[in-house]
């Protein structure tokens, strides 16, 4: 009974009332509650409307992150942006209890065409920009949708504003890349501004045709136009881009630095993949500032470059992000590069070290667990 209640909650919500934790709450039912939200589009009310839109943008950001191949996984993305989400969100698939399990993704096609069609008949440019927002994380670039994409690609030749147009096309990126860049190649390559904006959406196509349409644009007399071509370049993440980028000589200076950073970006995601040491099993323990615990130096005051090399390498992702949540939970404090273990950081280990020895002890395998392993002043 809960589900309908909610809905029935978030449905009635007066517009001023925060539905942020509602919106959550139903977002946890992922498909289901991406199926109610049908009706609410099929209403006339454009506040139901609204609501439904934002919904269903949770909703394909769950399906983005979990289920969609091309996109980053959740854990990369939780590593990114919000560090204290993950280690919940991992504990919670350690138990079993997985998000996943309610996003199959099948309303998706469906409600992805039912929006496409509202945002034609819509006048507000604000809301159909929230529709193209939410198709272009609902839409599956290997799913064809040959008439939702004439649809797009209509709306973005017939659009009143550029804002419009742009939103048009980056939600044709995401649902049929050939088209889009045959839009771009058509429709915006006669202007410096559109020029501009095809530098920066070419990117999100990512096709052979897009590559070469890049390789004009980095040449371009705008440097604006070459800026956004040498970052959208450093989307494709091949060698052919990177070698493109290690030729390109760049006179602006302000361009030269996008280069520079492309030229990073690329090699750290094209050759640093292979050289990486392969991970164990995702698990909170790989994961948890806990791990700083375990190894942190035996002394009360010490550096992070002796914190660094204490901890075996691959042990940890993100150490950088690791070190930061467990300050910001009061396990340690830091000035400036030095830290110590906090009280509360003390108490924890303890707690750790105690239950571990337990496990040792108990679970039929040989302890080598000393008195100081379990010494709450150790």
């Amino acid at each position: 009974m809960a589900f309908p209640a909610l809905c029935e909650r978030l449905r009635t919500a007066t517009a001023h009332q925060d539905t942020s934790r509602l919106d959550k709450a139903l977002t946890m039912w992922g498909d289901r509650f991406a199926t109610a939200l049908s009706a609410w589009l099929a209403s006339d009310t454009l506040r139901w409307h609204a609501r439904a839109i934002h919904g269903l943008t949770l909703y394909a950001k769950g399906l983005n992150a979990l289920c969609d191949v091309e996109t980053p996984s959740l854990e990369t993305h939780l590593h990114q942006t919000n560090y204290a989400e993950l280690v919940r969100v991992t504990r919670d698939w350690d138990l079993g209890v997985a998000p996943a399990a309610l996003l199959s993704g099948h309303p998706r096609h469906v409600l992805a065409h039912q929006v496409g069609t509202m945002v034609v008949e819509a006048t507000d440019e604000a809301h159909r920009i929230a529709m193209l927002r939410c198709l272009g994380r609902l839409c599956v670039p290997h799913h064809p949708a040959p008439a939702l994409a004439a649809t797009l690609a209509t709306l973005a030749a017939e659009a009143d504003s550029r804002v419009l147009e742009r939103e048009a096309i980056i939600a044709l990126c995401h649902l049929d890349r050939t088209q889009a860049c045959a839009y771009i190649r058509q429709h915006w390559l006669a202007g410096a501004p559109q020029r501009t904006m095809a530098a920066e959406l070419l990117g999100l196509a990512r096709t052979s045709a897009a590559f070469d349409l890049l390789l004009k644009l980095m040449v371009d007399p705008q440097a604006d136009t070459r800026r956004k071509a040498l970052a959208s370049l450093a989307a494709f993440a091949s060698e052919d881009a990177l070698r493109v980028l290690t030729a390109h000589q760049e006179p602006d200076p302000q361009t030269q630095r996008q280069l520079l950073r492309s030229r990073q970006e690329l090699r750290r995601r094209v050759h640093h993949p292979a050289a990486a040491p392969r991970r164990g099993p995702s698990a909170i323990y790989g994961i948890s500032p806990l791990v700083l615990l375990a190894h942190a130096p035996g002394q009360a005051v010490f550096t992070e470059r002796a914190l660094s090399a204490a901890l075996p390498p691959g042990l940890i992702a993100d150490s950088a992000s690791s070190r930061r949540y467990a300050v910001e939970l009061g396990l340690f404090e830091r000035q400036g590069d030095v830290y110590r273990v906090s009280g509360l950081g003390a108490a924890v280990h303890w707690v750790e070290g105690y239950l571990q020895a337990g496990v040792r002890r108990y679970g039929g395998q040989p302890s080598n667990a000393t008195a100081a392993d379990v010494d709450p002043g150790a």
